[in-house]
């Protein structure tokens, strides 16, 4: 029963109502059937008269009085008139000519005069319900063929207890089988009813928590109410609703993160340049003219803080700039061979004065020198931000490769250091903004922790991939990989 109720509640609302609609009259025709039964049983144990009980003891009554005739007049003959009419169920009258009553059970004149007593002789006059009628019929009572009074004998057809003290019975039996579809159908609506109200009340109830809970701006809930109908699709927009919200104030409050990250990591990183700057700047106003052998070492400490300022404001606006929805790569065709010779030209001559050698390969394995379409503004930021890391860390009389392979297909570029490479705790987290590494080396030579992260967002922009790992050998590598699109 149970199972079924679980099955029902499962089921759309308006499949319920009809389901509940159905119960509720099989539920009040099979009580009503067994109320009419039981009453059955009950009436059949009572002594009960039928309705046309007393009209079937007219005939013999009318014999009595005929015989009598109008003896009857006499209210001496009352005894012995009303040993012969049933007194429990029937009433008489006795009336003269003229239609005045001579004595009698009946309250109340019956005729109005004699001339209404000649036109209601030998009839029936019917008054009441068709249920419960009341019958008064008049009964001549003659002298030598002329009239000389009349008896009137007044009964109901109703079914009545023959026991007096039972009367009542029959009456609330036949109420009581009247009554009982309308009770049955009563009482299984409210019945029912209230099955149906406590099925909705717990998706329901559970949906209210749920909006106080997120008015509280607590989403760490989920909705466990699970039904294909319409209360189940509700609570599975809920459902999807609280979770956007939770994914939309986790988003919210990584950005929130982000920008304490990215403030905090300004003020560390601008900090340190300027109080060199400002340091040297005093230095020179306070005592520039006392000693000006100090004055080109101070002016190339302050060139290379303002250096390293200007970077880190470039590379701010290079993230806010990638970062944005609506930023996209301005794709243009790029002769690659040509591309990584002006740019190998370029590192080597930057590794060369560093005291770190640098060596640069293409193998094109394409079947004829077509452009690709890329960004090459873009790329070259990339490329640039791989190179200046691997310079970064790679130590003097070192080196750096950068190896380059395209396909029909696909574009890669390989940057290889001989540097101390990734920590490996640091290989999961190296392309996140801000991340600076494990140690303190990075921050020591300047690490915003922001070149990587520009490297992979426009990487994927271009629709490529970009990983890191640690050579055999030693050293680090920055692979990237982008699709050979041509224009």
């Amino acid at each position: 029963m149970e199972a079924a109720a679980v099955s029902i509640a499962k089921l759309p609302l308006k499949h319920q109502f009809m389901i509940s609609f159905v119960l509720v009259l099989l539920l009040s025709f099979i009580t009503t059937l067994g109320i009419w039964g039981a009453a059955l049983l009950v009436w059949r144990q009572l002594p009960v008269l039928p309705a046309n009980y007393y009209e079937k003891k007219l005939p013999a009554v009318e014999k009595y009085i005929q015989e009598q005739g109008v003896f009857l007049l006499d209210p001496a003959r009352r005894t012995a008139l009303e040993q012969v009419v049933p007194g429990e169920g029937m009433q008489y009258q006795v009336l003269d000519r003229d239609g005045n009553i001579r004595y009698g059970t009946i309250a109340g004149p019956v005729v109005g005069s004699g001339a209404e007593l000649i036109r209601v002789l030998n009839t029936n006059k019917v008054t009441g319900d068709p249920f419960a009628a009341t019958v008064t019929r008049f009964v001549p009572l003659l002298a030598n063929g002329h009239l000389a009074g009349a008896v009137a004998l007044r009964y109901r057809l109703q079914a009545t207890a023959a026991n007096p003290g039972q009367k009542y019975w029959p009456g609330l039996l036949i109420l009581g089988m009247g009554l009982a579809p309308f009770a049955s159908f009563v009482f299984f609506t409210y019945w029912v009813a209230r099955s149906f109200s406590r099925r909705l009340n717990r998706p329901v109830r559970e949906l209210i928590t749920a909006a106080q809970r997120i008015r509280r701006q607590d989403l760490d809930f989920t909705i466990s109410y699970e039904a294909n109908n319409e209360i189940g699709q509700l609570s599975r927009a809920f459902e999807t609703m609280r979770d956007a919200l939770r994914q939309s104030l986790v988003r919210q409050w990584r950005v929130e993160e982000e920008r304490r990250e990215m403030i905090a990591a300004l003020t560390h990183d601008l900090r340190t340049p300027l109080t060199i700057i400002r340091g040297h700047v005093e230095g020179l106003l306070e005592r520039g003219g006392e000693h000006p052998e100090r004055l080109e070492k101070y002016l190339q400490t302050i060139n290379r803080n303002t250096g390293r300022v200007i970077r880190l404001v470039n590379e701010m606006r290079a993230v806010a700039e990638i970062d944005a929805p609506e930023f996209t790569v301005n794709r243009r065709p790029v002769d690659i061979p040509a591309y990584v010779a002006e740019k190998a030209a370029s590192y080597r001559e930057m590794a060369m004065a560093e005291g770190t050698g640098f060596t640069a390969r293409l193998d094109d394995q394409r079947a004829n020198n077509r452009p690709l379409a890329l960004d090459p503004d873009r790329l070259a930021e990339v490329l640039d931000n791989l190179f200046s890391n691997s310079l970064r860390f790679t130590p003097r009389g070192g080196n750096i490769s950068w190896e380059v392979n395209l396909t029909e297909t696909e574009l890669t570029m390989t940057f290889c250091d001989s540097g101390p490479g990734f920590a490996p705790e640091d290989l999961p987290n190296v392309f996140k903004k801000f991340y600076r590494g494990a140690g303190e080396s990075s921050r020591s030579k300047g690490h915003s922790g922001l070149g990587l992260y520009i490297a992979k967002t426009l990487v994927e922009k271009h629709g490529g991939t970009i990983a890191a790992f640690n050579a055999p050998a030693g050293g680090a590598c920055v692979k990237i990989s982008i699709p050979a699109v041509t224009p």
